[in-house]
Order: structure tokens, then sequence, then C-alpha cells
């Protein structure tokens, strides 16, 4: 609200980014999008407003929940994948068995974040081209959230739409076995107890309505960001009709 309000008060003023949780540190203190829900849906009422300086703080870390620095993980997992091999060999390493990392690693892996993201949005400021990669696992993990009333976190919904597009890639053959074997593991890791609850509940009629509220949804036509090995995003339009929403509707059962 800060950032939308700095950009249009006065035809905009400078504002400083001081993020005070891991998904923005991490994440979305670069990047300018500033975006409020509205009536159900994610993003509707947004624009970019760059801060004129960001302030990274990590003893904030340690104010936050469990449950709040795994929704940063799910985040932070998703840069490592685009960043490629290397970057995401880090984070396997880095995080055992998704456990809390300790503060050092924690700002090791923010870095890393920051930069995979700031070689994307410097290449692509306005999201004309290569920075919808960035949306890996966005258009069903926003969905995930908007039908879970935001019981489901951003970043754990976020890990649940990569998990469900990567399989939508691979019955398409667009991502390779392997690659999704690993990621398919190595997402599973992520849900517990109390998530696999939400996502059981999740009211799955609803799905069409929800992602036709996406942004990347242009009549009756939604582009996906699939993975076809870890580090190489495709952008797949498919039409959204009803042969594709059970498609999804069976991928989020079998998951």
């Amino acid at each position: 609200v800060g950032a939308f309000v700095g950009a249009v008060y006065k035809r905009g003023i400078d504002w400083v980014f001081f993020p005070t949780t891991l998904l923005a540190m991490a994440d979305s203190c670069i990047g300018a999008k500033a975006g409020m829900n509205y009536r159900g849906a994610k993003n509707q009422l947004a624009l970019f407003s760059a801060p004129s300086q960001v302030f990274i703080s990590l003893p904030f870390l340690q104010t936050l929940t469990k449950e709040d620095i795994k929704s940063g993980l799910g985040e932070i997992a998703k840069l490592h994948i685009i960043g490629g091999r290397e970057v995401f060999g880090a984070y396997v390493s880095s995080v055992r068995k998704h456990e809390i990392p300790t503060l050092s690693t924690l700002g090791e892996l923010i870095g890393r974040s920051l930069a995979v993201k700031r070689a994307v949005i410097e290449a692509d400021e306005f999201e004309r081209d290569y920075r919808k990669g960035l949306n890996y696992g966005h258009t069903l993990g926003h969905a995930t959230e908007a039908l879970s009333n935001y019981a489901i976190s951003h970043g754990q919904a976020v890990v649940l739409g990569m998990l469900f597009v990567n399989e939508l890639a691979q019955r398409r053959k667009i991502l390779g076995t392997e690659d999704h074997a690993e990621l398919r593991e190595f997402f599973i890791n992520f849900i517990d107890e109390p998530l696999k609850q939400k996502l059981k509940a999740l009211p799955l009629e609803d799905l069409g309505l929800v992602l036709q509220k996406d942004k990347k949804a242009a009549g009756n036509q939604l582009t996906f960001i699939m993975p076809r090995s870890i580090g190489d995003m495709a952008f797949v339009p498919l039409r959204l009709d009803s042969a594709l929403l059970q498609e999804l509707r069976d991928i989020i059962h079998h998951v």
C-alpha cells in the first residue's frame, strides 16, 4: 500500500523499502511491483513503483514465526530453480530437509535470490519478455491462495503452484522425466500435514473463476510458465476450457 501511494501521490514521491519478512527481503524488495488484491483476486490494482533505497536487516527475521520463514523459503526456492543447476544446488546444500536455516545461511540465500532476480529485471524491467519467467508457480499458486481464502501463505502456495505446473509440463513432455522427479521430491518435502489438510479443503469447482482473473489470462487463453529443465523456463499458452480445468483438478487431487 505504501509503495502504491508513493507512486500516485503528487505523481510520485520517493520512498524507501525496509523489508521485515523473509519473503520481502529475498524477493519483493526489488522489482518495483506494487499491487493490491481486489474482490478476492490477486494484484488486480497494481503498478510499478521502485524504491529509492532498500535496507535489509537480518535480525528482523528472528521475530518471525516458522510459518513465515517457510513461506519465504518457498519464494527463495523458486528463484534458486530459475537461477540454474548450480544455484539450485546451493539451496539444496544450504537447507537440509527444509528445516529453518541459521541467520547467516538465510543471508546467503537472500543474496543469491536477489542476484537472480536482479539479473532478470535489469534485462526486462517492465515484464515484456524474460521477466515473465519469475511468475513460475504463480498462476496456480495465486489460485491456490485465493481458493484457500489466504489460509495458505503466498510462499507455500507458490511451492504448490510449481509442483502443479511441473506435472502439467511433464504430461506435455516439456519437462524431462529426471528433472521432474527431482523437483517433485524437492517440493513434496515442503508439504506438511497442516498444509495437506488445507489443500484437501480447496473448493476446486471455483478454479476456473479464479484463473480467469489471472493477469496472464487473455480472453480464454492463459499462459503458464513451465520449466524445460532447472534454469530454463518456457511460456506455454493453453486454452482455458473445461478439459484443461479438469486436468488441473486431477493434478491437484493426484498431488
